[in-house]
């Protein structure tokens, strides 16, 4: 097993209550590894309450939430896009160099007459 993926098991497996993504090869569950603290499971035993999801009442415009219900997250759209005018912004940027060569051309042309 790669080592990201036993530090995924060694972070969120429980050798109590078993491994978080029912693999059979898991390493915390079959003992090779230790595991990091409590699990979810062993938290919520303890009384600690899980750490709130996102507040649903800011949200940007044009997004809903979607509760995802195996993973308990909320989740938005995936296609967000955002446009913006990149022949404007080429256009602006090709009109100052070609301001600032006509520019230094008349100041390399004024030195070569006058001096």
């Amino acid at each position: 097993m790669k080592e990201s993926k036993i530090g995924v098991h060694r972070r969120h497996c429980c050798i109590k209550h078993g491994c978080k993504y029912g693999d059979d090869n898991c390493p915390v569950v079959k003992g090779e590894v230790k595991q990091d603290g409590p699990c979810w499971v062993c938290y919520v035993e303890e009384g600690y309450e899980p750490k709130p999801g996102p507040d649903k009442s800011v949200k940007p415009p044009d997004i809903e939430w979607v509760d995802n219900s195996t993973t308990h997250r909320l989740v938005g759209p995936k296609n967000i896009t955002i446009k913006e005018d990149f022949e404007k912004k080429e256009f602006l940027k090709g009109f100052i160099w070609a301001s600032l060569i006509i520019i230094l051309l008349h100041i390399g042309l004024a030195y070569a007459i006058f001096i």
